[in-house]
């Protein structure tokens, strides 16, 4: 990555909390930012970033943006997601389909709609992924978990594929972080419980434990995450942030003895 010009960055995703947080860190430090999300109005006026549209869902979309980015991006950030919590027995596949589309396949189109730009500039891919990609799957969490687990591997594998091409390609797994989206979390479980009527019960109780569970990081910490993945001569290939220790203990248990704590918490 030259450093003696003006760097160029496109955080996707970026009107969310963690997004925001990443654009400012950005901004900050001095890097032209071009931020994006599928709505980008009413965001504030900041020095050095213009916000445009674009669908991550839509190939076209991503091209014409990756297009507004320039002919070279020394960096790509990847931050958009859906929580997608739900029952998988019951669930519409079109939700599940449409979880699956925004929180990995997208990752992989803004890849390959910026790809040259990167390679001109040797630049730099951090996609923010999860605690949860590295876990077993959870009760009404399976579609969040393995839409993740999706993208890590994606990652992984354009991390082998793009290194032949001098470009690095970094994860950022981060545990519970404070944003709009958690605030949310009450409202997600309601619906999912209206639409798997054999699980609403628990679904409302794994709702209101979600809801009283107050723990996360501030998205800043993330951003200073991904700012240094940026900026490090030698990125590592994943950082792990503000990971949930109970769920991460949880996970080393025996599955036998994990599915009966999980149990009694939901059922009592």
């Amino acid at each position: 990555m030259d450093r003696r010009e003006p760097r160029t960055a496109l955080v996707v995703g970026a009107a969310g909390g963690t997004g925001l947080a990443i654009v400012d860190a950005l901004a900050s430090a001095g890097w032209q930012v071009v931020a994006s999300d599928l709505d980008v109005g009413g965001q504030p006026s900041r020095p050095g970033v213009e916000w445009v549209p674009a669908d991550v869902t839509d190939e076209a979309s991503l091209e014409a943006l990756a297009d507004r980015a320039g002919v070279r991006l020394h960096a790509v950030i990847y931050s958009a997601g859906l929580l997608g919590v739900g029952a998988m027995a019951q669930m519409p596949i079109g939700r599940l389909e449409h979880v699956m589309q925004v929180n990995a396949l997208g990752f992989v189109r803004l890849v390959q709609a910026c790809l040259p730009a990167l390679v001109e500039a040797q630049g730099r891919v951090v996609v923010l992924s999860s605690e949860v990609a590295g876990q077993k799957g959870a009760p009404f969490n399976g579609p969040y978990s393995m839409s993740k687990k999706m993208l890590d591997t994606a990652a992984d594998s354009l991390r082998q594929e793009l290194g032949l091409l001098g470009v690095d390609v970094v994860k950022v797994r981060p545990g519970p972080i404070r944003t709009p989206m958690v605030a949310g979390i009450a409202d997600a479980f309601e619906k999912a419980a209206d639409e798997a009527p054999l699980f609403a019960a628990t679904i409302r109780q794994m709702g209101q434990v979600a809801a009283t569970a107050t723990r996360g990081m501030e998205p800043d910490v993330v951003a200073a995450v991904v700012l240094k993945a940026l900026t490090v001569p030698r990125p590592r290939a994943s950082y792990a942030v503000g990971q949930d220790r109970g769920r991460a203990v949880l996970d080393k248990l025996p599955s036998a003895w994990s599915d009966a704590i999980i149990r009694r918490v939901l059922t009592g």
